[in-house]
C-alpha cells in the first residue's frame, strides 16, 4: 500500500495590542479560529507558539528581536528554513500581522509569500497563496503609483489591461539607488518572461524624479517578445520640466 501524502502544516500567529486584552476573549477567539480552519481544511496545526500578547503592530517592532517577539521568531524560522514551503500562516485578520504603513505592510506580506508560505486571514476568510498565478485577470482602469520597484508585476497568463495610469516614485536619491540589477530604473509595468499571452491598451507612465532629475528609466514597460504579448497606445512623459528621463 502506497504511503499517503502527509497533511500540509499550518502555524498560528496570535497578537493583541494591550495587556488589558489578556482578560478578554481575544486569545480564545484567535486560537479557536485557527484550530477550526486547520480542521476544516485538513491541515495539521503545528504546536509551535508564535504570539505577541500585549504588543502593538503599528511600529513594526514586533518584526524585530526574535527573543522577545513571536512574529520576529517566525520570520527568523523562515530565514533558517525551519518553515517548509507550502506551509500556512494563520492570522485572525491581516491587522493582527501588522498595522504599519502600506509599504512596510506590503513588504512583510510579500516576503512571507516569496518564502513559499501561504498567508491566511481567518476573518474574513481569505487565502493568499504563495503559488498563485493570477491567470485570466482583466483590469479596466488600473492606477498604480509611487512604488520603488516594479509598480505592476504581471505573472499570470491571458492578462488584460484596458487603460493603465502610473506615476513613478518621486524620491529615489540617485541612479545608483534606483537600479533593477544592471538596468537603469525599474519598469512601471513588467510582464514576466514565462507569460505567452498578455494585452494592454492605453497606458500612461510618468517620471518626476524630484530628488535627482538625472535619473534614467530605460524601460517604462518590460515584457517578453512573443506573438501573444501585445501593447498599444503607450505614452511616457517626464514631468516637472524634465525631472528624469523615461
Amino acid at each position: 500500500m502506497a504511503n499517503s501524502k502527509p497533511a500540509p502544516v499550518a502555524y498560528s500567529y496570535i497578537r493583541f495590542s494591550t495587556r488589558e486584552q489578556r482578560t478578554g476573549d481575544s486569545y480564545r477567539r484567535q486560537t479557536a479560529a485557527a484550530e477550526a480552519w486547520a480542521a476544516g481544511n485538513k491541515v495539521r496545526l503545528d504546536t509551535s507558539s508564535y504570539q505577541d500578547l500585549g504588543v502593538s503592530a503599528y511600529t513594526g517592532a514586533h518584526r524585530e528581536n526574535p527573543d522577545r517577539h513571536g512574529l520576529a521568531l517566525f520570520l527568523r524560522a523562515i530565514e533558517e528554513r525551519k518553515i517548509p514551503k507550502g506551509a500556512y500562516l494563520l492570522v485572525e485578520n491581516l491587522d493582527r500581522l501588522t498595522r504599519e504603513h502600506l509599504r512596510a505592510a506590503l513588504t512583510l506580506f510579500l516576503n512571507i509569500l516569496d518564502a513559499g508560505v501561504h498567508l491566511v486571514s481567518l476573518s474574513p476568510e481569505k487565502v493568499f497563496r504563495a503559488d498563485a498565478t493570477g491567470d485570466d485577470v482583466t483590469m479596466a482602469g488600473l492606477f498604480v503609483e509611487h512604488f520603488r520597484r516594479y509598480n505592476t508585476l504581471w505573472n499570470g497568463e491571458r492578462g488584460r489591461t484596458w487603460f493603465y495610469q502610473n506615476e513613478l516614485p518621486y524620491d529615489p536619491p540617485s541612479q545608483a539607488a534606483y537600479m533593477a540589477g544592471k538596468t537603469r530604473g525599474w519598469a512601471a509595468y513588467k510582464v514576466v518572461d514565462r507569460v505567452t499571452d498578455h494585452q494592454a491598451i492605453g497606458m500612461g507612465i510618468y517620471a518626476n524624479f524630484t530628488a535627482d532629475p538625472s535619473i534614467v528609466v530605460e524601460h517604462a514597460v518590460e515584457a517578453p517578445k512573443k506573438p501573444g504579448v501585445r501593447f498599444a497606445n503607450i505614452t511616457t512623459i517626464s514631468l516637472g520640466g524634465g525631472k528624469g528621463t523615461i
